[in-house]
Parts: C-alpha cells; sequence; structure tokens
C-alpha cells in the first residue's frame, strides 16, 4: 500500500528516461566520480535520477515554516506534544513556529509515516530520509534506512552490479560519497546503524577514514555487546525467511562485513552541508570546519 501511494506521485517513467541517459554517460550536472558510477551501474543510475527529482522538484527542505499573516519567516518558539489529529498522521512531535510581526504561531508536525510525509512533502534529514527510501523501494530499488548518532539520517541502496551498498543522501543529492559528513562537513561520527527489511547493520566503518579514531568516539555500549545485538535482531528477522531467499541474505550480510574491514577512501573534495541556512549549518559544526 505504501509503496502503491509513492507511484501516484512519482513521474515513474521520466526518471527511467533520466536513468538510461545517465547509463549512456549523458549526466551532466555531476562529478566525475558519479558520472563513472551511474555510466555502469544501473542501480546507481536510477538512484541518481530519483535523487534529482526528489531535490528539484518533490520534496521541501524547512528550516522555520513562513507567517500565514503576513508571509515573514518564523522563528522556532518551543515544541508541543501532538493533536489527536496529528497523531493520527503519525507526527511524533511538534515544533512551535513564531512570527514576531503578527504574533501568530504556526504548527510544525514532524511526521514519521512516509506515506504521509508523501502528501505533506516538507521536513528535515530525517523526513527526507524516511520519504525517498520508500520512493526507492517503490520504483524497485532494494532501500534501508541509515541512522547516524549525531543526528543526520539517509538512505543506502543495494547495488547488484557492485555488489555493495551505496550511500544516498537525498538533502545533498549525493551519491556514493560515505566520506561527505566526515571529510566535508566536518563531523565526528560514532555510531552508525542501517536499517532494512531483513536486518540492521553497524556500518559506521563505511563513513569514517580513521576507524581507530572513531573507536575512542564509540563509548555508549561495549563494542562486543553492540554487535550481539545486532546479531540477535538480525537472526530474529532472517528466521522469517526461507530456503533461497535466507541464504542469500546471509552471504549478503556476510559479504558486507567483509566489505567493511576495508579503508574507506576519497581523493574528491567534498563539500560542507548544503541542506539548511548557513546559521543553522554553523551551530551544527557542519560547515566544513573542524569545531
Amino acid at each position: 500500500a505504501a509503496q502503491h501511494a509513492a507511484l501516484q506521485v512519482i513521474p515513474v517513467l521520466e526518471i527511467q528516461e533520466a536513468a538510461r541517459k545517465a547509463l549512456r554517460g549523458e549526466l551532466k550536472d555531476s562529478d566525475e566520480e558519479s558520472r563513472e558510477l551511474v555510466a555502469r551501474c544501473p542501480e546507481a543510475a536510477l538512484t541518481k535520477s530519483l535523487l534529482r527529482w526528489f531535490k528539484g522538484d518533490f520534496f521541501e527542505w524547512v528550516d522555520t515554516l513562513d507567517c500565514l499573516g503576513c508571509g515573514k519567516k518564523t522563528h522556532r518558539t518551543g515544541s508541543a506534544e501532538p493533536e489527536a489529529s496529528e497523531r493520527l498522521k503519525s507526527a511524533g512531535r511538534v515544533e512551535l513556529h513564531g512570527c514576531d510581526e503578527c504574533e501568530l504561531v504556526r504548527r510544525f508536525p514532524r511526521y514519521n509515516d512516509p506515506v504521509q510525509l508523501l502528501a505533506s512533502r516538507k521536513g528535515r534529514c530525517g523526513e527526507w530520509a524516511n520519504c525517498f527510501t520508500l520512493c526507492g523501494r517503490a520504483v524497485g530499488l532494494d532501500t534501508r534506512l541509515v541512522v547516524d548518532w549525531t543526528d543526520h539520517v539517509w538512505t543506502e541502496v543495494w547495488s547488484a552490479k557492485e555488489e555493495r551498498w551505496l550511500h544516498a543522501d537525498p538533502c545533498e543529492n549525493a551519491i556514493d560519497k560515505p566520506l561527505l559528513y566526515e571529510k566535508g562537513w566536518g563531523k565526528k561520527l560514532n555510531y552508525v546503524a542501517a536499517f532494512g527489511q531483513y536486518g540492521v547493520s553497524d556500518v559506521a566503518r563505511r563513513y569514517t577514514a580513521n576507524y581507530e579514531e572513531m573507536l575512542g568516539r564509540r563509548n555508549f555500549f561495549d563494542e562486543e555487546q553492540f554487535a550481539e545485538l545486532i546479531a540477535s535482531a538480525n537472526m530474529e528477522k532472517l528466521n522469517r525467511l526461507s530456503g533461497k531467499d535466507r541464504e542469500w541474505e546471509i552471504r549478503r550480510q556476510e559479504r558486507e562485513q567483509i566489505e567493511l574491514l576495508k579503508d574507506s577512501t576519497t581523493k574528491e573534495r567534498l563539500l560542507p552541508r548544503q541542506s539548511g541556512n548557513a546559521d543553522w549549518i554553523r551551530e551544527r559544526g557542519e560547515d566544513g570546519f573542524q569545531h
């Protein structure tokens, strides 16, 4: 039902045609590494086309809402409990945005249900990644949600061609740039977990060039206990599969663990955060400087 709802708003034929052009090497609005990837990888080409549509035409970033009285920008004045109607639409919390001139206050429900987000089409990284992950599945991609404990969320897409998970950030229109946050934004990552249909994966090593340094910041859990917790959760989900599906998923998870032993590297110059206003980005320490 969720994927059907997504297909009602996604211009599938347009995105598929853009993906075919990307596979022919006709992608112009991207860096060399991305062009090379999408020209050889069907999943990357489709993901890049979906990213471009999602950020350019579909979803809206919200710092603060516009005032309904005068049209000027509001500012955050606090938070409130969701009302019954907002809870029905999956709002976990509500921000209050006030206008100094009109003294009007707007409610900004932070929805969790990706189907509701297909209708509201606005939010910050959580809403963006949640909705994009659904849209990816709707067009035939194997997607999962990635949560960074230092407060960011994005998507990963499985590539059968590359035999690995590809980083995809709809907020930044970025594909396969796992060091974006560490090298571009200047973040000090610790825990990064990917949540898929058949399991959870600790993917922090994919997003750092210096795992030994990262380990010094991973102090919420004992590493062995954390690994056991993930393995237990995965076994519960794997037990719902049977036969060849279960064998294939086990092999995929094993391949990923081997891949994660390799250090992530890049020669590319990665940009600071692009989504959000400059003051907010600077306050979060995501402006590319080492804070």
